[in-house]
């Protein structure tokens, strides 16, 4: 699957184990160098949406410039996109402002 932020295409991938550093105990992870989301294979549908908006969360604001952002950032901001995404027709809403 890929997912277009900005001008880059990343890569989701759904892996057997997400690994940073050595610590293997990682739901999600975005690699900017590798343009890729990495997301944890065994976990629940639900957990898997929530862990890939929080990724995405993290690449839409490396691509907009803000490459240290805090975490706690990317979660605020995950959570509400996330309810966004899952409870409105975006494109739809968007194809119909003419």
């Amino acid at each position: 699957m890929k997912v277009k932020v900005g001008s880059v295409n990343y890569t989701v991938e759904m892996l057997d184990v997400v690994e940073c550093d050595g610590d293997k105990n990682y739901f999600g992870l975005c690699r900017y160098k590798e343009n890729t989301l990495q997301i944890l294979k065994e976990l629940e549908v639900s957990r898997k949406r929530s862990v890939f908006v929080h990724e995405l969360t993290h690449a839409i604001l490396h691509e907009a410039g803000f490459d240290d952002h805090e975490e706690d950032t990317a979660n605020r901001i995950a959570k509400i996109l996330h309810q966004v995404i899952e409870d409105n027709d975006i494109k739809q809403i968007i194809n119909n402002l003419k």
